[in-house]
């Protein structure tokens, strides 16, 4: 058995790596090589315990991650068992790698779903998942200038003087919400979903949206327009839309959209659907987490390891 701390994962996979394993585990579970099982929870009073689920047959493995939230923080962890011995073969900390597949799932949706020559970004959000959200992209897109908004200014004047150093582009503070729409070609949100972000009738043609932040029917980052807008809707796993997407939930109650017209993503990345049929098309992305993308990224990591021998062989007592 193989245990992994964080320390040791940063060094064993780059953010362009993570994106290549996310995408092939889109491909796979598309192509039945690959089954997801959606997020699973325990809830308590002051905390919850989440549990997500998924098997490779190309990688002979099944695993899991299981984290614990608490107001103060949460444990992470990515368990691999050998699909034929059924012996545990490496324990992952998790937490960092979380951040880097949910980035990762943005980028290989762009990829897939945004339109030619985009380069302008807009974002909500300025936490530690905007972070991994601004280095997937900037791996796949020409960036030109990232608009970002969030609350809390000084926050996100940090943020901005950071990622521009770290990425060497232009990460400028939007000094509103329509700042960070208008004349984007690709919008993340990537907030704690407490309201809708931005008003969907500032939307223009051929603008890709990413909704990343929320994973629970109770919030939701954007407004019914928006939906109404889109000419495209795809989730990361149409499966898991149906129990955590806020934003398409009351869509559907609403009567705006029907959960067959939702199209999963690992379709468009296979070649088996057409996502984006034109340029004009707004088209609007669920990102919710799934375990395949965690499976697949730590299968990466687990081989960098063993080649060059890092990790031990116990868990840390």
């Amino acid at each position: 058995m193989l245990y992994l701390k964080e320390a040791e994962i940063r060094t064993l996979i780059t953010m362009e790596e993570a994106i290549a394993a996310t995408e092939s585990a889109f491909v796979a579970r598309a192509r039945q090589r690959a089954y997801d099982v959606p997020r699973q929870r325990v809830r308590l009073p002051e905390a919850s315990l989440n549990i997500m689920q998924g098997a490779s047959l190309d990688h002979d493995v099944l695993g899991f991650k299981v984290y614990y939230v608490l107001p103060t923080g949460h444990t992470s962890l990515i368990q691999l068992i050998d699909r034929h011995s059924g012996q545990l073969e490496a324990i992952l900390e998790a937490h960092w790698l979380g951040r880097l597949r949910t980035g990762a799932a943005t980028a290989v949706a762009v990829k897939h779903l945004g339109k030619r020559n985009a380069r302008v970004v807009g974002m909500f959000g300025s936490g530690r998942q905007a972070v991994s959200q601004l280095q997937a992209l900037r791996a796949v897109m020409d960036v030109a200038v990232a608009k970002v908004f969030s609350r809390d200014r000084e926050k996100l004047q940090q943020f901005c003087t950071t990622m521009s150093a770290e990425l060497e582009m232009d990460v400028r503070p939007a000094g509103s919400p329509r700042e960070v729409v208008e004349g984007a070609d690709v919008i993340v949100t990537i907030t704690r979903g407490g309201a809708p972000v931005f008003d969907g009738n500032w939307l223009e043609s051929g603008q890709f949206i990413s909704c990343a932040g929320v994973n629970t029917l109770a919030k939701h980052e954007i407004d019914l327009t928006t939906v109404r807008r889109a000419e495209v809707v795809v989730a990361d796993s149409r499966d898991t839309a149906r129990t955590e997407s806020g934003d398409l939930f009351q869509a559907v109650e609403a009567g705006i959209l029907s959960w067959e017209n939702v199209i999963d993503f690992g379709d468009v990345a296979a070649g088996l659907r057409k996502g984006r049929t034109s340029e004009t098309d707004i088209v609007l992305f669920e990102s919710h987490g799934m375990a395949l993308q965690d499976i697949y990224c730590a299968m990466h990591v687990v081989r960098a390891a063993r080649e060059r021998g890092v990790g031990s062989a116990h868990y840390p007592g």
